[in-house]
């Protein structure tokens, strides 16, 4: 009999009736591999795109562009291919990761689908209640910035000479961002970290991926002419920037809840056939 954590308690799952119609292991990665793909890609981009769409034109219209948002931009485009190839590949292989490990203890112990399934939805329900957090948090924050950054940069540096990094200030906050805060840079170049060479053009574009996750920090344009914006106008703005992200990322938990919930369905019913 084996314990399982499912719905926030413990469930015994009696295998001895379930022998007969044991996976074998050899199926796993083969069913990891045909489900998981696209649920993510199919429910997360169309929001990115529309949450992208309005930072950018909320940010160009107080920088005076009056331009539409062009989602053929080489730079979206750029950012889109990454988001689909490379951000959401990894989230997927987290995924499988996950029900691979799961499966082949559970088929190793000699359980069969019935009590295989219960391990699969305990994957998908910690998924759910922790990851689609931690992933709506960091690809919010990441496509608000990479967008309100785009629109800094059609603006041009006669307008937006420089852009001003500012960082939550509270005891989350990682100790790289605290470094970060106020730091200034030229348009088009990158942010560094002091003393570790870290760059990123905006929040959440760190090259390495654990510097990005949960990040809640926003970029500010400073301005040609430059206004003298004390401590609390920065604040106040970035605020604003952070109250938009939060309305975002509630949108985002749900879309990536979704597409657990969907991958849930596929992965049980394909351990159904193989069973």
């Amino acid at each position: 009999m084996t314990a399982l954590l499912v719905g926030g308690h413990a469930v015994a799952a009696t295998t001895d009736a379930v022998r007969a119609d044991v996976v074998d292991i050899g199926d796993i990665t083969t069913l990891t591999n045909e489900v998981i793909p696209l649920q993510l890609i199919n429910e997360l981009e169309p929001g990115v795109l529309s949450m992208m769409e309005e930072a950018y034109l909320v940010e160009g219209a107080g920088l005076g562009l009056t331009g539409s948002f062009n989602v053929v931009d080489t730079r979206m485009l750029g950012y889109l291919t990454e988001f689909s190839a490379v951000r959401i590949a990894e989230i997927n292989e987290t995924t499988r990761q996950a029900i691979r490990r799961a499966l082949a203890e559970g088929v190793l112990a000699g359980e069969g689908s019935a009590a295989l399934g219960l391990r699969v939805r305990a994957v998908f329900e910690q998924a759910s209640r922790w990851r689609a957090t931690l992933i709506a948090r960091t690809e919010t924050t990441t496509a608000a910035n990479f967008a309100r950054t785009l629109a800094m940069e059609q603006a041009g540096p006669g307008i937006v000479p420089s852009r001003r990094w500012l960082a939550t200030l509270d005891a989350r906050t990682r100790r790289n961002h605290l470094m970060l805060n106020n730091q200034v840079q030229p348009l088009g170049r990158p942010f560094v970290v002091p003393g570790t060479g870290s760059l990123a053009m905006y929040p959440g574009g760190f090259s390495d991926v654990k510097e990005n996750a949960n990040c809640r920090c926003v970029v500010l344009p400073v301005v040609n002419p430059v206004p003298r914006r004390d401590a609390v106008g920065d604040r106040e703005a970035v605020d604003k920037v952070m109250a938009f992200i939060d309305e975002k990322v509630l949108l985002m938990e749900r879309a990536v809840r979704r597409a657990f919930a969907a991958q849930e369905r596929l992965v049980m019913a394909r351990l159904a056939f193989l069973g």
